[in-house]
């Protein structure tokens, strides 16, 4: 098509209006490399495109994909998929204008060692199946929406993904939006991060995961900094499922349609593997329960706030901060128990629910509560925190990621808070609290000694923590660390403290970065904007007099 045609063509397509635009109709295997243009948008999926194995389709920022009735669009093993929109040019896959029909779904299959498929800044929508499917695949989703609220939205089966900044939205029928079974591809990593997950329906959770585990030196399953917006049974539901869970947002777990209990985080056995969790730094607000760990499951709990532990808003019989079996429909075995430190938690009508004490350990160190605590554990103080604000349930039920962040200015401390300074490793008690390992034990602001000895964390073990589940313990297991911005150390164990020496007049910190039980680096390039590094407190080193 020579250039004069092309234009008088797009010129009559925008007087007459889009359904009048050029289409190019496809279908078949992609050999070959090949690019789909913006330009030549859109692009009609007559029948199934299949990327084939050492094939790339890339498709432009603000292209459209019409995709016909039951047509999916697949990427073999040894393909690639590289839909890279941007916030002003989305990609868009969605059914053909003017019809009722369902497209399939997108497929992205693979194995160990195969090329990353990337979807981002795009909006899929009148998909029939699951909108996105990994079967052994590799990859990377980011700033997606979807807008077929009455179908799955992810299933991720021993894949390797990385989901980062999506919006889904609450469903409009009895699903699970994100599932995966069979664990993690070997050579292969699991985050969810800063997205966005709206409520269910029915016998749902929000993410209903399974397998990968430490004890098998497989990878783990990651969650950072995500909004949980509701949920009928389990926000997170991990059978023999370990994983490590750091800076959420749960809100409002339920149960209203599950037959057995609902709680934020809950997890039991699958084919003999238990689940071990590290849940750390994050807020819990109206919820059931803010965690289920039965069936010989063991959740660690370390710098968390939970408030409003109720069944108010949902049909359960009974609540409690933690549970540690089922009863209904029948019961279940006991999970192995809990360890909670540094966590704050208000308005609770039970600590413990179906606790059991020659069946299961749970123990709380140095935690503020709402009421005693009568098992094994110490350090525990009963009286008000301080936090800014207790908010209704009526003001938290929010629609976007952005908004929800309040609840972070709202659950920080008061002056005079008793919780300022006394967590664990020096930090403050409860959730708000910056991503990342904690480094303790710098001199005064202003000092004459010329050496230093610091402390990085926070690591747990004993208490009832299983070695099994946590090898190296539960938190953070070594670390790297500089020494005003020079040369990063080699990796050291946590227990073993920072010294420096010899240092000479003027200012000095120190910067870590930790590594977490789940093995990964707290600076890893996946985390994108939560990849972080520690900073201490500056100090200044003065001359003897």
């Amino acid at each position: 098509m020579n250039g004069y045609l092309k234009v008088s063509l797009w010129l009559l397509a925008a007087t007459l209006g889009p359904s009048a635009m050029p289409a190019n109709e496809v279908k078949g295997t992609i050999a070959t490399n090949t690019t789909w243009f913006a330009t030549n948008s859109p692009y009609v999926l007559t029948g199934g495109v299949t990327v084939g194995k050492g094939a790339t389709l890339r498709i432009e920022p603000g292209t459209s994909l019409h995709i016909k009735s039951g047509v999916d669009l697949v990427v073999t093993n040894g393909g690639r998929l590289l839909a890279e929109g941007t916030a002003a040019a989305p990609i868009r896959f969605t059914r053909v204008p003017g019809t009722t029909s369902r497209w399939g779904g997108i497929v992205v299959a693979g194995s160990v060692g195969s090329p990353e498929t990337r979807i981002s800044y795009a909006q899929i929508d009148g998909n029939d199946y699951t909108a996105i499917y990994g079967a052994g695949g590799t990859l990377l989703l980011d700033h997606l929406t979807f807008g077929s609220a009455d179908r799955q939205y992810l299933s991720l089966d021993r894949s390797s993904f990385v989901v980062s900044h999506c919006y889904f939205p609450t469903g409009t029928t009895q699903f699970e939006p994100m599932h995966g079974d069979g664990g993690i591809r070997a050579d292969g990593r699991a985050i969810v991060r800063d997205c966005y997950f709206g409520g269910t329906l029915g016998y749902s959770d929000t993410i209903d995961f399974t397998g990968g585990n430490r004890d098998k030196n497989q990878p783990i399953l990651q969650f950072y900094n995500n909004v949980f917006n509701g949920t009928s049974d389990d926000i997170l539901d991990l059978d023999g499922t370990d994983a490590w869970v750091e800076g959420n947002i749960f809100l409002h777990a339920h149960r209203n349609g599950a037959p057995d209990t609902a709680a934020a985080i809950s997890g039991g056995e699958r084919n003999r593997d238990s689940s071990e969790v590290t849940i750390i730094g994050n807020l819990f607000f109206d919820c059931d329960q803010a965690a289920t760990a039965k069936e010989g499951n063991f959740f660690t709990m370390i710098n968390n706030t939970i408030v409003r532990t109720t069944k108010t808003g949902g049909r359960d019989s009974a609540s409690a901060v933690l549970c540690v079996r089922d009863l209904e429909p029948r019961p279940t075995g006991f999970g192995v128990g809990f360890y909670m430190e540094g966590n704050i938690i208000v308005d609770a009508e039970q600590l413990v629910r179906n606790y059991v004490a020659e069946s299961t350990t749970v123990t709380f160190n140095h935690n503020i509560l709402p009421s005693a605590w009568e098992g094994p554990g110490s350090g525990n103080t009963i009286v008000d925190p301080k936090l800014k604000h207790i908010p209704q349930v009526s003001e938290t039920y929010f629609t976007n990621w952005l908004d929800a962040q309040i609840l972070r200015e709202w659950f920080s401390l008061l002056p005079g808070s008793p919780a300022l300074g006394t967590g664990p490793n020096g930090l403050d008690k409860g959730g708000v609290i910056r991503l990342g390992a904690s480094i303790s034990g710098e001199p005064s602001a202003k000092t004459s000694e010329t050496t230093a000895k610091l402390t990085v964390g926070v690591n747990r073990s004993g208490n009832g923590i299983p070695p099994r589940g946590f090898p190296s313990g539960s938190g953070y297991t070594h670390y790297k660390w500089r020494l005003d911005s020079g040369a990063w150390s080699a990796e050291m164990p946590i227990a073993t403290p920072i010294s420096v020496t010899a240092l000479a007049a003027g200012p000095h910190y120190v910067e870590v970065i930790g590594k977490r039980d789940s093995g990964l680096y707290q600076d890893d390039p996946a985390l994108g904007a939560d990849a972080v590094v520690t900073r201490s407190r500056t100090w200044t080193v003065q001359n003897k007099q």
